[in-house]
């Protein structure tokens, strides 16, 4: 049941079409040495893929006019029909969509392998870091723990102010039981209360008073054990933090010749990576919109065979929601897009050092209000040794 507009060399070609046989996978991952040797990189793959789609177009047009054979006519596939369509069913399931999906998977590899190159630049920064001297790690680390001791303390601290602020809560916000008072009658000359009311209410004002006053005592005795051990804790925090602090200044003196060469290779490093992720971004992210639209329509070629071979069995089919379908493509996600972040090596500016007022707001500004840097141990002599 062939459309007889179509020639007869068309017709023979599509007959003996089988994606299996002219599929040709994306080599994603061919082009990675010479991405990141900084070679010129123009995916043949590209090409290979305008070929499959033409070869997709020709069968999508072979079973839709099949199918629009069975609409016009009536006429159900012959039996050859039928054998080729399922070919071509087993194909595309067993075949094209598994290359498909390990086209996006090499893909989504060679994404991996583009940004596992930047995560070697900061392996090798600390690698390096550490055969400069123990003089340069030891230093790094004394900074990494001064800093995180001041943060420490400003945690401290800002519970000691709240603890503070709850002390003085204690009192400034606590509202006593309201005492009775008598109502006058103006007209009579004499008081509207009964004696006995008015005792009545007194005694049970005195009541609530007694036990406000034993509340707020304990509340403000249980507030002042809270502040003055958060005080002393924030105190014993900062004391350990100057400690620190005066230790890293010292490490510093020793090891800022030494930086400079260690930050050269790391900056090389990570701009030969970031410019290769970017060509590698780029490529592969226009790799994955081929592979979608090239599994969309075999998607839409599978759901006419389905319908066609319904045709046979049952005598009815919805031909027309194979145009119409939405094919799901979440599998087709991509992760590791961005870069990952880029390390801020702690060797400072190598212009400066300990003792120059620059140096302080560079290393000491970023420390919060409450828990400030204690004054600088400048380096013994005119610079850095």
């Amino acid at each position: 049941a062939l459309p007889i507009c179509l020639p007869e060399p068309y017709l023979s070609y599509l007959l003996l079409w089988s994606p299996s046989e002219h599929f040709i996978r994306m080599p994603v991952m061919r082009i990675a040495l010479g991405l990141f040797a900084g070679a010129n990189i123009v995916l043949a793959s590209q090409r290979d893929m305008l070929v499959q789609r033409k070869a997709t177009d020709l069968l999508y047009g072979r079973v839709k006019a099949m199918a629009d054979n069975v609409t016009t006519t009536g006429q159900k596939p012959s039996t050859l029909e039928l054998d080729w369509l399922e070919k071509v069913e087993q194909d595309i399931e067993n075949s094209s969509h598994p290359s498909i999906l390990s086209g996006f998977q090499d893909d989504q590899a060679l994404m991996d392998d583009a940004v596992a190159y930047l995560l070697s630049c900061e392996k090798e920064l600390k690698a390096d870091s550490d055969k400069v001297s123990n003089k340069q790690s030891t230093t790094s680390a004394k900074e990494r723990a001064h800093k995180l001791c001041r943060a420490d303390e400003s945690v401290k601290a800002t519970t000691a102010t709240k603890e503070w602020e709850d002390l003085a809560n204690v009192y400034s916000k606590a509202s006593p039981p309201t005492p009775p008072t008598l109502s006058f009658n103006t007209s009579g000359g004499c008081y509207k209360d009964n004696a006995g009311e008015f005792e009545l209410k007194m005694d049970e004002y005195m009541t609530s008073s007694n036990k406000f006053a034993e509340g707020l005592e304990h509340k403000y005795s249980y507030a002042l054990e809270q502040y003055e051990a958060a005080e002393k804790a924030r105190s014993a925090q900062q004391l350990d933090c100057n400690k620190a602090q005066k230790m890293f200044e010292a490490m510093f003196c020793f090891w800022i010749g030494a930086a400079k060469q260690v930050l050269e290779k790391h900056e090389e490093c990570w701009n030969t990576g970031s410019k290769s992720f970017d060509v590698v971004k780029a490529n592969v992210l226009d790799s994955v919109e081929q592979w979608k639209v090239e599994y969309t329509a075999l998607e839409k070629i599978l759901c006419i065979v389905k319908q066609l071979k319904a045709v046979v069995s049952t005598g009815t089919a919805d031909l027309g929601s194979c145009d119409a379908m939405v094919v799901g493509l979440d599998f087709f996600t991509l992760t590791n897009t961005s870069m990952p972040d880029k390390s801020k090596p702690y060797f400072g500016d190598l212009k400066t050092y300990p003792g120059i007022p620059v140096w302080e707001s560079k290393y000491y500004r970023g420390l919060a209000s409450n828990s400030p840097a204690a004054p600088v141990m400048p380096c013994p002599g005119s610079g850095a040794r």
